[in-house]
């Protein structure tokens, strides 16, 4: 049914102006063809008036349901803004965040697709976005995807359905599980925003960025990554697993971590995965563990089939870095038993007075039979040794 219901004439008064709505084609809202398929707004009206430069649209969406979007300011309406907007992906929703740098009018379009439509071209939701606000918002985006890549990968995040990195006082962290036995390893690049939309490399991020070697369960090997940030802003951190890319995430940092940073590890810290996958080898001690009043001790323990298998350590400062003590020296002494199934190496740690975090270095040699000589192997594990006082 359709026919014309009713007319309206609106009259107004008073002498002050105001701009006219800019022109579209299109109903502000979301289209009833959006809504049927299940997209639909949470928070927001189709026509938003707001005084902050930072705005965050909830979308409601449907399973396998995905969005694009065009956004247009009054002052240049043909010219696409790339640099204000990211997309946020949870499992039943998406948010739009939007860094809104200039006073004035904006219209925002979505475009969605969903199971059964693969088509970008049609209009789902139309926004009208009057912002008053005339302060520069420092936020940094790119028009590409955030999260987990959807391209086919093994990686798994854990503890993060969304694609912000949230750390309010410069620290934070995020989880991921990869398979087992893959001989693949997990490595991370840090960015600061660049030039309108562009990032570059953060020079040192090594130090912001603490990777280490959790456990494995099952066939799955767990990493956690954690973050102290120095500055406040914005960062891209990107996920590689072996060399291809799997995600990348927005850092948010709204006030910079004000205490010591991390040492600087060019990849995970604990064993080796070689280590702890294919020899099985077992250590007493997590990456990151504490020696009170200097003193702690670390084992390793070593199945009985590799009998002609040696394990060494060595320690150094790792404000130096400077080499504190080798396998021969007194502050860190061996101790070899052996079991029915297995053998024990156990290190004593002595960190001098001088020293408060120190660098734990565990390497592996295999005896040759002919001379008796160690071959080393390239598996070596890091350990970070922080004194406390008792």
């Amino acid at each position: 049914m359709s026919g014309l219901i009713a007319k309206y004439c609106i009259v107004g008064s008073g002498l002050e102006t105001h701009r006219s709505f800019p022109f579209t084609k299109h109903s502000h809202g979301f289209q009833p063809s959006a809504v049927m398929a299940g997209f639909d707004c949470i928070n927001y009206p189709p026509i938003i008036e707001t005084s902050e430069c930072k705005l965050a649209l909830e979308l409601s969406r449907p399973a396998g349901g995905k969005i694009s979007f065009h956004l247009f300011h009054e002052s240049r309406p043909e010219l696409k803004i790339i640099d204000m907007v990211y997309i946020e992906p949870f499992p039943k929703k998406f948010a739009l965040h939007m860094a809104l740098s200039y006073e004035g009018t904006y219209n925002l379009i979505v475009f969605a697709n969903h199971e059964g439509c693969n088509d970008f071209r049609t209009t789902f939701a139309s926004f009208l976005i009057n912002n008053t606000c005339n302060q520069r918002a420092s936020f940094f985006a790119d028009p590409h995807s955030w999260g987990m890549h959807s391209h086919e990968h093994p990686v798994k995040c854990v503890d993060n359905c969304g694609s912000t990195i949230h750390a309010p006082c410069g620290e934070g962290s995020i989880t991921f599980t990869s398979p087992r036995n893959r001989g693949e390893e997990i490595d991370f690049e840090l960015y600061s925003p660049g030039k309108r939309g562009t990032w570059k490399e953060v020079t040192g991020f090594r130090e912001w960025v603490f990777a280490e070697y959790i456990d494995s369960k099952e066939e799955l090997r767990m990493v956690k990554i954690d973050f102290r940030i120095p500055l406040k802003g914005f960062f891209k951190f990107v996920l590689f697993y072996g060399t291809k890319s799997v995600g990348r995430w927005l850092v948010s940092c709204p006030k910079g971590f004000e205490g010591p940073l991390y040492p600087v590890r060019e990849g995970l810290w604990g064993p080796d995965c070689k280590m702890t996958e294919e020899l099985k080898l077992k250590f007493s001690q997590p990456a990151r563990f504490s020696a009170l009043d200097g003193k702690a001790e670390f084992t390793v323990t070593v199945p009985q089939a590799m009998s002609k298998w040696r394990v060494f350590a060595e320690l150094n400062d790792s404000e130096g870095p400077k080499l504190i003590m080798r396998q021969k020296d007194v502050f860190l002494s061996r101790k070899h038993l052996s079991e029915e199934s297995s053998m024990v190496y156990t290190f004593y740690i002595d960190l001098p007075d001088s020293v408060s975090t120190a660098i734990l270095t565990v390497l592996i040699g295999q005896e040759n039979h002919s001379d008796q000589k160690i071959i080393w192997t390239h598996n070596h594990g890091y350990w970070l040794v922080t004194a406390t006082d008792s």
